[in-house]
């Protein structure tokens, strides 16, 4: 009897010890298949329809180790203090990555079922779906548990540890889209109507290019309607449009109310998008709840995104688009042929509109269609203000406000010759950092320009509009510095054109003039306290500023951190 009652004990270890190391290594696999996972990525496939490998994977992982530990032979071993510790753990592990992926499926479900039903793909269903799909996924990351976190075994502390740290990864993104719901959920109820602006990175303004053509995009419980588009150049601005006073103080001067095309003059969007709102509404009366600029990179993301777009039975993709806008079509315009330019603008125009049209219809790809937009907004070519409090916060939660940040740099080199000669202007900026003292660092930001036009280009790309060269490129210099910068200077060159407050930054500048084939190097110094951090935010320009700083290169395509925020 008792060698029965041994032998059964001893089979009863062998085969508890062989499920445990089975157990431990499905947990390694696990572990294995959360670091290979692209979550973000997997969850938009997921919403597509389409499969997704590394969910696969890390379903069947998951699945493995579940089963492995609903085993009858570890029940017992759930009472011991150590080894069911490791149980529990593991336990709760897998319901995580379970839960993400049933519901990415019943979001994806229900994006599919908006898709395929007649009259149910407006704006207003979308929304609300995206909003279940937020609470969704924000209440598996809040409620998320993960089990015990002491006394575990390397494989499957391993795992808990990658679990807790995609959790926390996912966390800001379901945050800013909490942010983000409300103002959305306003946007698409009831009627709303934006001014939508097409504006051309050739002829560049501060953080975006100039607003060149304009229609109205109105909302009607999320329904979308275009209005015809109007060439800004024709919108007569009255005399009396207020300046908002952020900018009337560094740039009253320039006058920026008279015409929608030199609104842009300073970076801060929120700014410039009161000021549009405003001429819009001196010049024809009708009111809008918001502003939305689009500028041709940001098309491009949209192209890119949403696959080419035809025009006058030419398809354009990404890099036929940029050029065919910011370059080819303004070949043989000279400034005396109105009807040429009339055509121009109303292909322009068109093109926008077909752009924005497919954007908001979304097509066979919804989530394209936000990535798309999302790379617009990273490079501020997708700009977006209201006057109302929550859809204002929307747009920034969204990343499309475009307001500077106390520890922001941005430089801008503004067109002010009436020309399309930003396509060939190369613009370099090189950051240097040097410790002063304990804590104060100088900065340096060097930006070299060099005036890349050939010969035999029109009239109206390369000038002159009224008087002077051939090619010569007139604009202004401009940086936004971190606000607290002290001791704020531009080594040598003309005489300062600007150095004052622009929100939570400083704006410092000056005039530039570059003949053609010409170069200059432009170097602006301050100093800041150790405490501050310095994001190089991107420019607005196509092609990009070029950046080098502490032997990294990047192009500004999106916010760019140099030197993190440290506590005093």
């Amino acid at each position: 009897m008792a060698l029965g009652i041994l032998a059964l004990a001893v089979g009863y270890g062998v085969r508890v010890t062989q499920v445990l190391l089975a157990a431990r290594a499905d947990a390694a696999a696990l572990r294995h298949d959360l670091d290979r996972v692209d979550l973000s990525g997997s969850v938009r496939a997921l919403l597509k329809g389409e499969s997704s490998p590394d969910i696969q994977r890390l379903a069947g992982s998951t699945a493995r180790l579940r089963v492995r530990l609903g085993s009858a032979w570890l029940r017992p071993l759930g009472l011991l203090p150590v080894v069911g510790r490791q149980i529990d753990a593991a336990r709760s592990l897998t319901s995580v990555p379970e839960g993400f992926l049933q519901a990415a499926q019943v979001t994806g479900s229900e994006v599919r079922l908006v898709r395929l039903t007649p009259g149910a793909r407006d704006l207003r269903t979308l929304v609300d779906t995206a909003g279940r799909a937020v609470d969704r996924f924000d209440d598996l990351v809040t409620h998320a548990d993960l089990g015990p976190s002491d006394g575990l075994v390397s494989s499957i502390g391993s795992a808990r540890s990658e679990v807790a740290a995609q959790l926390e990864r996912v966390k800001p993104t379901l945050d800013r889209a909490a942010v983000a719901l409300p103002g959305l959920q306003a946007l698409v109820t009831g009627h709303r109507t934006l001014l939508l602006a097409a504006a051309n990175n050739a002829e560049m303004g501060a953080g975006a290019g100039a607003p060149l053509a304009v229609a109205t995009l109105t909302l009607n419980d999320g329904r979308p309607t275009i209005g015809d588009w109007t060439w800004t150049g024709s919108v007569a601005v009255p005399d009396g449009v207020g300046v908002p006073e952020q900018l009337a103080g560094p740039w009253g001067f320039v006058e920026p109310q008279a015409d929608l095309r030199t609104a842009v003059v300073s970076p801060s969007f929120d700014q410039v998008g009161t000021l549009l709102a405003a001429q819009w509404k001196a010049a024809t009366g009708a009111s809008v709840d918001g502003v939305i600029l689009l500028d041709v990179a940001g098309m491009q993301s949209l192209v890119d995104a949403l696959g080419p777009t035809a025009l006058d039975g030419t398809g354009l993709d990404r890099a036929s688009l940029a050029r065919t806008l910011l370059h080819d079509q303004y070949i043989g315009v000279t400034n005396e042929a109105p009807a040429t330019g009339d055509a121009r603008r109303d292909r322009m125009a068109a093109l926008g509109g077909l752009v924005a049209t497919r954007a908001l219809d979304g097509g066979e790809d919804w989530t394209g269609m936000l990535d798309g937009l999302a790379t617009a907004t990273r490079g501020r070519h997708l700009l977006a203000w209201s006057g109302d409090v929550t859809m204002q916060r929307t747009w920034t939660a969204l990343g499309a406000g475009g307001v500077l940040q106390p520890d922001s740099l941005l430089v801008s080199v503004q067109n002010r010759g009436a020309n399309k000669l930003d396509w060939f202007l190369d613009v370099k900026g090189a950051v240097t950092v040097t410790p002063i003292d304990a804590g104060t660092l100088e900065v340096a930001v060097r930006v070299d320009l060099a005036n890349q036009v050939p010969s035999g280009e029109s009239r109206y790309i390369a000038g002159p509009f009224a008087e002077g060269p051939y090619g010569r490129y007139a604009g202004y210099l401009t940086v936004n510095v971190p606000g607290s910068a002290t001791e704020v200077a531009i080594d040598g060159g003309p005489a300062l054109l600007v150095d004052h407050a622009d929100g939570a930054t400083r704006v410092i500048g000056q005039v530039v003039t570059l003949e053609r084939g010409a170069t200059t190097s432009v170097t602006v110094r301050w100093h800041q306290s150790t405490t501050i951090g310095l994001t190089v935010e991107p420019s607005g320009r196509y092609p990009g500023i070029t950046w080098t700083a502490s032997g990294r290169t990047w192009t500004d395509d999106a916010p760019h951190q140099v030197l993190a925020e440290a506590s005093s």
